[in-house]
């Protein structure tokens, strides 16, 4: 059975395309983010149920098409996805905690998913190991759409990638995800010698009283 193992690294210094691919990648996830909180918004506003993640990606394959938003087929149709998933699942999180509410049920209050300005980027993720080719020689990390990155790694990546996911906070971008290795097995323990056994109780009276008599001469 395989073993997931969570890996966490500083990105290098890319070069220029890739640099203005990774920004234009974050760029169209962000407005994607915008675009579909304000249409949920105008869903609520008008009294309609808010809209699910396969709405949601109905309406990216419009936009797609669109002329005015073209654009969007420079990027990764998987990262885009992802990204209206988690607007989809605060929404669906948001209302159904309404129902313990009114029931007179606690439950931990939950906020409903805002705009994203300029410098709050939602990230990106990519959940297809097909997509991601890794490179442990070199220290770098190939996405669809944006190209090779150079990682900072402390340490190895163990098996195959799974996931990855691009988040930048301020000056600095970290790449992390999973990567699933073979299970090596339970690791025995070497701790100190243990003493001899002390003599059981079920040991007979009469041994343990001729061990503790002298030799004969």
């Amino acid at each position: 059975m395989p073993v997931h193992r969570a890996w966490r690294f500083q990105l290098r210094s890319p070069r220029l395309s890739v640099t203005l691919a990774l920004r234009r990648e974050l760029g169209a996830c962000r407005w994607l983010w915008n675009r579909a909180v304000g249409e949920q918004r105008d869903r609520l506003a008008r009294g309609q149920k808010h809209a699910s993640y396969a709405e949601m990606c109905g309406w990216l394959t419009t936009w797609r098409n669109r002329p005015e938003t073209a654009w969007l087929r420079e990027g990764s149709p998987s990262a885009q996805q992802q990204t209206l998933r988690r607007p989809g699942a605060a929404y669906r999180r948001f209302f159904e905690c309404l129902k313990p509410r009114k029931a007179g049920i606690h439950c931990r209050r939950v906020g409903l998913p805002t705009m994203k300005g300029y410098g709050h980027d939602v990230g990106l993720r990519y959940p297809n190991p097909s997509q991601l080719e890794f490179d442990g020689v070199r220290d770098r990390l190939k996405l669809p759409k944006v190209g090779w990155l150079r990682l900072r790694m402390s340490r190895p990546v163990e098996g195959e990638i799974r996931n990855v996911s691009i988040t930048r906070e301020g000056a600095r971008t970290t790449a992390a995800g999973h990567a699933a290795a073979a299970c090596r097995g339970v690791r025995k323990t070497s701790g100190r010698p243990r003493s001899p056994a002390a003599p059981s109780k079920q040991e007979p009276a009469e041994a343990r009283s001729s061990a503790c008599l002298p030799l004969p001469p």
